[in-house]
């Protein structure tokens, strides 16, 4: 599925390339027809589905180490724990009936990360990274039988103070 990642961290760095970092951040994957297909077999082909949607705010304490160099392309490794506030929204058939109440939970979780940043100058750079999410949903109400997990690509702006 495809989504939208939405976050904002602040890092303060520890030693040399080494940092302890606060985010928060916001993802958005949508449901579709063919995915509920696949878990409800009694949906036809020619059925609409509607919302579904699956969100995820989270916030997280971790670490990231960046490797200093002499180009402006500087690699990074991050990983941390946090908050994760998982919600399913309610889902529907064309019809009117209800496939799926809305679930929301709370629960434990933790990413990691590698990626680079490319510098612009000592204040700006851009960034790249591909992320794994994992939470811990088993025995939630989401009833599932393992993790949520799920892989972003992040990009973005640094911007050093």
């Amino acid at each position: 599925n495809s989504g939208v990642d939405l976050g904002l961290g602040a890092g303060i760095e520890l030693y040399e390339g080494l940092e302890i970092v606060l985010q928060g951040s916001y993802d958005r994957f949508t449901l579709n027809g063919d995915n509920v297909g696949i878990i409800d077999e009694e949906l036809t082909v020619e059925s609409t589905v509607d919302g579904g949607d699956f969100d995820v705010l989270n916030g997280s304490i971790g670490l990231r180490y960046t490797l200093r160099n002499q180009s402006d392309a500087h690699p990074y490794v991050s990983g941390g724990v946090g908050i994760y506030r998982t919600v399913f929204a309610r889902t529907r058939s064309d019809q009117g009936d209800e496939i799926f109440p809305r679930i929301a939970t709370t629960n434990r979780g933790f990413h990691v990360t590698i990626g680079s940043t490319f510098r612009i100058d000592d204040t700006y750079a851009f960034f790249f990274e591909p992320r794994l999410v994992i939470v811990n949903t088993e025995d939630s109400e989401l009833s599932t039988s393992t993790s949520t997990r799920y892989v972003t690509a992040r990009f973005g702006v640094d911007l050093r103070l």
